[in-house]
């Protein structure tokens, strides 16, 4: 059959021609993962993903998880010793009261050793992984969602957790086969998050990460000086309200002495986004500065961030960080002394109290994502150190704040501890 498009002589019809061109223009480019994208290539990210059937970011807003009771997770049912959990206690209703000083020691301790038991893993793994888009409502994210994907494939990759280690909530559809979902509303996430720490034993390696939204809503505890705690927003935040920091302490100070609880908070007004008594500057030197005092950043941080400022042409951001470097950089806080019967609980923050943390598409060449979340992964997959687990903790922030910088971004990760902690120590989950 002749093609009406060609001519007898072999020529194309211009007509037919221009709409050729005009078809082929409107075809999208490229992969679904660019190549300068997590995971490596040639495997794309994560293996065998492909958006949900018939997904559009115009659709119509719709909810994955028809109205019905959620009840946490229940515990792994038991296993032979071999297998890394044996079945959980529930979180208790009433837990007892620390057998702390509230007001903390008279004086910043040098070393952690006497507060905690070194972590040593035993293989014993959980981890909570929440991510939040707010689909069809005005304040919508695009990349949070995509956060937990790609959390839980390095999770998987690098450190060795397994299906019945996870709890997702989205509220979007996300592929992650075998694992327990649930939706990100206010009761499931401290639900969610009461099963996490509950039954810990020493050794055990907890991971919760939080991306969405995050805000700071007027103190009523009179906790904070500043007058403002520091939230993150469920999906029902709106009926529900918001998770406020003192709410989210109260359940993390109870991990297990020996365990380790670390913290990915990805939203704005995160900074102190646990109400952890102590904050790491990663140019400053010993074991952190209690919140509740002690002496502000170091003039090389502070120096730096004014420049950062200047160099991406922010002039209000350099009064900012010129702000915050005479002042300390954070605002002084009430907060308890570390419990030495307790696990350690450390928090990677997307930003500054003060400061916004973005869902951009900058870091990955059109893909959106929460930008330090993805900061995190590339600096552990395209590692500066050689084999990543050649980090310390100082290396790693320092890393990802690089890559934050470059990429023209002006929020500051920050990192704070539940007890005195060494930055020189080994990056470990």
């Amino acid at each position: 059959m002749s093609n009406p498009g060609v001519f007898p002589d072999g020529t194309l019809d211009p007509e037919y021609s221009r709409r050729i061109n005009a078809n082929n223009a409107s075809k999208p480019r490229g992969h679904l993962y660019p190549s300068s994208a997590y995971p490596p290539q040639p495997q794309p990210y994560p293996p065998g993903y492909r958006p949900p059937h018939g997904y559009s970011p115009y659709a119509q807003p719709q909810n994955p998880y028809p109205p019905q009771p959620f009840h946490p997770p229940p515990p792994p049912p038991p296993h032979p010793p071999q297998h890394p959990y044996a079945p959980q206690q529930p979180y208790p209703a009433h837990p007892p009261q620390p057998s702390y000083n509230p007001h903390g020691p008279p004086a910043l301790a040098q070393s952690a050793s006497h507060m905690t038991s070194p972590f040593r893993p035993s293989g014993r793994r959980k981890a909570l992984l929440v991510g939040i888009n707010y689909r069809g409502t005005s304040s919508a994210l695009r990349g949070c969602v995509r956060d937990v994907t790609f959390v839980h494939h390095l999770l998987v990759s690098k450190f060795g957790f397994r299906k019945k280690d996870f709890v997702v909530l989205t509220d979007e559809s996300v592929n992650i086969p075998g694992v327990r979902k649930g939706p990100p509303t206010r009761r499931v996430i401290l639900d969610s998050l009461k099963w996490l720490v509950s039954g810990s034993r020493s050794g055990d390696s907890l991971w919760f990460s939080f991306s969405g939204h995050g805000a700071q809503v007027r103190d009523v505890s009179g906790d904070e000086s500043d007058g403002f705690d520091e939230t993150i927003v469920p999906v029902d935040h709106k009926r529900a309200g918001h998770i406020i920091d003192d709410e989210l302490y109260e359940i993390v100070r109870h991990v297990a002495r020996g365990a380790r609880l670390t913290v990915l908070l990805d939203a704005c007004h995160s900074g102190t986004g646990l109400d952890l008594p102590y904050q790491h500057d990663v140019f400053g030197t010993g074991s952190g500065q209690r919140i509740s005092g002690g002496k502000g950043m170091s003039l090389t941080s502070g120096l730096l961030n004014v420049a950062g400022a200047l160099l991406n042409g922010s002039a209000s951001g350099a009064l900012n960080a010129g702000f915050n470097m005479a002042t300390g950089g954070k605002k002084k806080k009430k907060t308890p002394g570390p419990d030495p019967n307790a696990g350690e609980v450390l928090l990677f923050s997307g930003c500054k109290d003060n400061q916004t943390s973005a869902d951009t598409s900058k870091l990955t060449g059109g893909l959106p994502t929460g930008a330090m979340t993805f900061a995190l992964i590339e600096t552990l997959e395209h590692s500066t150190v050689g084999d990543w687990r050649n980090y310390n903790y100082r290396q790693l922030l320092q890393t990802m704040r690089q890559k934050l910088r470059a990429a023209k971004m002006t929020q500051v990760p920050q990192f704070s501890t539940s007890h005195p902690f060494d930055l020189s120590t080994s990056f470990m989950l």
